[in-house]
């Protein structure tokens, strides 16, 4: 249920870890909601939530990051920017040997 709690700890949790979120390969759950359009300050904080569960991931574990193309938006640069930035930050905080792969990879 979509409830006003039930979203304000779903942002939080989007800058703050109220749980791991990384699940094992045949759970193919989403582990992060990608929050594009977020100030500044706050996207800095949700990028570093995402980098630290990359940096936290085991063996056979996955970390989906999930957005449908619709969230992007109506800046296409500065979400593109915002693509890039992110997908560097998860690259450079993964374990070494990491595989990244789109979702249809995993099913």
């Amino acid at each position: 249920a979509q409830t006003p709690t039930v979203r304000a700890l779903r942002l939080a949790d989007a800058f703050g870890p109220l749980g791991r979120r990384a699940y094992p390969a045949e759970a193919h759950r989403a582990s992060h909601f990608v929050r594009w359009g977020l100030p500044a300050p706050l996207w800095r904080l949700h990028t570093r939530r995402i980098a630290r569960d990359a940096a936290r991931l085991r063996d056979g574990e996955v970390l989906h990051l999930w957005w449908p193309p619709h969230t992007l938006g109506d800046r296409p640069a500065e979400r593109v920017a915002r693509v890039d930035e992110l997908l560097e930050r998860v690259t450079a905080a993964a374990p070494p040997g990491t595989t990244f792969a789109p979702m249809s990879a995993l099913a």
